[in-house]
């Protein structure tokens, strides 16, 4: 009874995690994505402001 539960409590920390990670990734492909669009001379505050930074 406790492995099951042992088991139970570790999965759903894998599954916050992987979550995490996931919406990280998301962040930076975002970022990516914002930083090739603006030339390399552009302020940066406006690509943070258009992130919602």
């Amino acid at each position: 009874m406790k492995m099951k539960k042992f088991n139970k409590t570790t999965t759903s920390k894998r599954k916050l995690i992987k979550r995490l990670i996931d919406s990280l990734e998301d962040k930076i492909d975002r970022i990516a994505v914002l930083m090739s669009e603006y030339p390399k001379g552009k302020d940066f505050k406006k690509v943070a402001q258009k992130l919602g930074a």
